[in-house]
């Protein structure tokens, strides 16, 4: 895996590259409004050039390189849009999902409440609340991220029939996302009686439309491919982007918090149902499925507790079936490609992406 981490590392560069100037052109223009304006700018840019994978704009010049696209600057400056809508949607699932910590940095929404709490006295702010106003002006800058990423994405020098495509991939993959976030929302709820393929679908629409499908069939289209070429990588992308979803449901309960970035408490605190937690719960005896239940959704969830849950987890075979599947998964993403007319090293990255991708289930 040495080659692919250093070419992930070389794209990733190239790509903080291209935020950072896409942000610098930007930035009279807030500047422009009033330093409020520009606050928030600065957090959005913050948050954006921090610490990240930057996967969906690689997955995005991978699939224009794919069908033959050749304007290596244009496809650059265009794929700064997945990773500031990445920025939209993290801070509002933060806010969603009460988290205070992102990135191994406290979330959003928390900082501002922080930071206007020792700014301002409550008298001063229209609510008299520091931490809703931290959640509405977090919101904002979400919004605003989400309109930046159009911006870089129009800016970009293709035809101007392709570019109507881009837009129309990007707007039905925000669509989706934003279907697969309710229905994960619901899925927390302990009457709701969900099944392996439930949890599937959710993982579909918010993650792999989202973080594979959608890039990749952003960069082809901008390339002007057409729809069997569209049809070979969502074949691809879709069981790719499931087995991430699991990859990142395991180790956001057996992951170390400095190498995920968020507390290895929060997912089972939050009460997600998983498919690493509705299997423990199907295949365990009735005192492990107690214990499991007793820290779902429990904030106050003990230490103890919580270890007992990870060990209902390791004992019933929930984490073992879903470290299988998410390489049986990724096996299924490099089958797709096996006879793909696509470009050849652009090919061979896609097979060995599928491979680093849920490296760290295995």
């Amino acid at each position: 895996m040495t080659g692919i981490a250093e070419y992930l590392e070389c794209e990733r560069q190239r790509i903080n590259r291209a935020l950072q100037s896409f942000f610098a052109s930007e930035r009279p223009v807030a500047e422009g409004v009033h330093l409020l304006a520009h606050e928030v700018f600065e957090i959005v840019a913050d948050f954006t050039l921090g610490p990240g994978k930057r996967l969906r704009p690689i997955l995005m010049i991978a699939g224009y390189h794919a069908v033959g696209g050749r304007d290596d600057n244009a496809i650059l400056t265009a794929s700064c849009c997945l990773e500031l809508t990445q920025t939209m949607l993290l801070i509002h699932d933060d806010i969603m999902d009460k988290s205070e910590l992102r990135r191994g940095r406290p979330s959003v929404h928390s900082d501002l409440a922080r930071r206007y709490s020792e700014k301002l006295t409550g008298q001063r702010l229209r609510s008299g609340d520091p931490a809703h106003f931290g959640i509405a002006l977090a919101i904002a800058a979400g919004d605003l991220a989400g309109q930046l990423a159009l911006r870089a994405l129009i800016r970009a020098s293709f035809p101007a029939d392709n570019l109507a495509r881009a837009l129309s991939t990007y707007t039905a993959m925000t669509r989706d996302v934003c279907y697969g976030q309710v229905l994960d929302m619901h899925a927390g709820d302990r009457d709701m009686q969900l099944t392996e393929s439930d949890v599937l679908a959710i993982h579909r629409y918010k993650t792999a439309r989202y973080t594979t499908e959608g890039p990749l069939h952003l960069g082809a289209v901008l390339a002007g491919a057409d729809a069997a070429a569209l049809a070979v990588l969502s074949a691809y992308a879709l069981p790719l982007g499931q087995a991430f979803q699991l990859q990142d449901d395991l180790l956001g309960v057996f992951g170390r918090e400095e190498e995920t970035g968020k507390s290895a408490d929060a997912d089972l605190k939050q009460g997600k149902r998983t498919l690493l937690v509705l299997k423990a719960l199907e295949w365990g005896s009735a005192a492990q499925a107690a214990a499991l239940e007793a820290v779902l959704g429990n904030t106050n969830a003990t230490t103890r507790q919580l270890a007992t849950a990870r060990q209902v987890l390791e004992e019933t075979g929930a984490r073992r079936y879903c470290e299988q599947r998410a390489l049986d998964l990724a096996a299924q993403a490099r089958s797709a490609l096996a006879t793909a007319a696509l470009e050849s090293d652009a090919k061979r990255f896609l097979i060995d992406l599928a491979d680093c991708m849920v490296d760290r289930v295995r």
